[in-house]
């Protein structure tokens, strides 16, 4: 029963779904600009990120200083590593950086030490940069890819759509993220349950809606990254329940165990099940989405893990957060 009671609220919340502003998302043109001069390793950059034919992923492989297409949307701006950039090229920084979205990448890192790696930089701008060998394409799409998802989440599910080696890391990101926001969500929601029975039961409710919904549109945004018709909202669902079924009941079983520690105790487990749940249930659709079948047990233990320790890692990174400020005034 308390399955079908997760299945028929999954279902509930799926028909409230909105997915016309997710296709236009995903069937949106994208244009890439990735900048730089001769002997940057632009073109091998474009061919490592996005596949063979990065014209079709809408990538525009241009100099420095051209004039930029109106169909583009960001930039790379494509250094070559192993020399300091020109003034030339720090104008051209400026320019770019004050257009539109930046992003600076340094190719050869295989020839740069790491030490050295800090005198390349300064260009004076407020743009991510990263490192890399352009000829890497496994490193080039972890690195990279997953810099451009999280650093352009409004671009991430077109250019994956378009550009189907961009898939992992677009796919890593959208749960990563689902999975933060949903345990930020809980740990908010939790503070309701201060106030006896009232304050705890409406903390609860709006907790499992809004976890719940965020979980599913996490799984129709995999879907249209993996090229599902999202016109058929339906079909879709009727897909994909029988393969997160399990993982929603986890959660929903999950949760209640944790409703039962006094609120200001079970507000960790609350959260920690949220980021691990909704982590869960992403890699479960992703898997399917990538191979066409449900994951196997052991994948699933795997997921579960990983989701686990990237909360250990979130959680770790919050409670520093919280310090600094209290060392400060001390």
């Amino acid at each position: 029963m308390a399955m079908l009671g997760s299945l028929t609220q999954f279902w509930g919340l799926v028909r409230e779904l909105d997915l016309v502003q997710l296709r236009a998302d995903i069937q949106r043109p994208v244009g890439l600009a990735l900048r730089g001069a001769e002997g940057s390793g632009r073109h091998t950059l474009a061919r490592a990120l996005l596949g063979g034919d990065s014209a079709a992923a809408g990538a525009h492989i241009l100099p420095v200083a051209a004039e930029t297409p109106a169909s583009v949307d960001a930039t790379l701006l494509v250094l070559d590593g192993r020399a300091a950039p020109d003034d030339a090229t720090r104008v051209a920084a400026a320019r770019l950086a004050a257009s539109g979205p930046l992003l600076i990448v340094h190719t050869f890192a295989d020839q740069v030490p790491e030490p050295a790696r800090c005198d390349q930089q300064g260009l004076g701008i407020a743009a991510p940069e990263v490192w890399v060998d352009a000829r890497d394409a496994e490193a080039v799409r972890e690195t990279l890819g997953t810099l451009l998802a999280e650093r352009l989440p409004h671009l991430a599910l077109a250019l994956g759509r378009r550009a189907p080696v961009l898939r992992p890391s677009v796919a890593t990101a959208l749960i990563r993220d689902a999975s933060r926001v949903n345990a930020e969500f809980a740990l908010l929601s939790n503070l309701p349950a201060v106030i006896p029975l009232a304050g705890g039961l409406a903390g609860d409710a709006a907790d499992l809606l809004v976890l719940t919904k965020n979980q599913a549109l996490l799984v129709f945004k995999l879907a249209g990254l993996y090229g599902r018709d999202l016109g058929n909202l339906r079909a879709l669902a009727l897909e994909i329940l029988p393969v997160v079924g399990g993982a929603l009941f986890w959660r929903t079983l999950a949760r209640s165990a944790a409703g039962l520690l006094p609120p200001m105790v079970g507000a960790a487990p609350k959260t920690a099940v949220a980021f691990v749940g909704t982590f869960v249930v992403g890699q479960i659709a992703r898997f399917y989405y990538e191979h066409g079948r449900r994951p196997p047990r052991e994948a699933v233990a795997r997921f579960r893990d990983e989701g686990a320790r990237l909360f250990a890692q979130l959680a770790t990174r919050l409670g520093r957060g919280r310090k600094e400020p209290d060392a400060q005034a001390s």
